[in-house]
C-alpha cells in the first residue's frame, strides 16, 4: 500500500504499518519519527522539498540509524530514501537508510 503522508507541518510519523511506500514534502526542516516497525520490513520514502531531514526513528529509547553509502538527502531533487529495519527491540531498535535521486531508465 502507499501511505501519503502529504505535507508537512512539523514532525511527522512514518508508520510502517501503513504501508511500503510513503509519500512526503517538507514544508520545512522537519523530524520523522519511524512507528509500528518489524524486524527486516523495508518501506520507501518518496521524498520531496528543500528542507533538513531528521529520522528519529522512536519516541524513546536509543536507536541506531544507519546511513548505507555517502549519498545524503538533497532537496533540490525528488529522492527516494530507503529504509531497514533490523531490529524492532523497542528500546534500541536499529535501522538502515540508503538515499538517492531516481529518473527513468529502462536500462539497469
Amino acid at each position: 500500500a502507499i501511505n501519503t503522508i502529504g505535507t508537512t507541518t512539523g514532525a511527522f510519523n512514518i508508520d510502517f504499518s501503513l504501508g511500503a511506500i510513503q509519500t512526503v514534502s517538507l514544508a520545512g526542516a522537519r523530524t520523522a519519527t519511524f512507528t509500528n516497525f518489524k524486524v527486516g520490513q523495508v518501506i520507501d520514502i518518496i521524498i520531496s522539498g528543500n528542507y533538513a531531514l531528521t529520522f528519529s526513528a522512536t519516541a524513546s529509547g536509543t536507536p541506531a540509524i544507519n546511513k548505507v553509502g555517502s549519498t545524503a538527502y538533497d532537496g533540490s531533487a525528488t529522492q527516494i530514501i530507503q529504509v531497514q529495519c533490523a531490529s524492532d527491540n523497542s528500546t534500541t531498535p536499529i535501522f538502515y537508510y540508503a538515499c538517492n535521486t531516481y529518473a527513468v531508465d529502462t536500462t539497469p
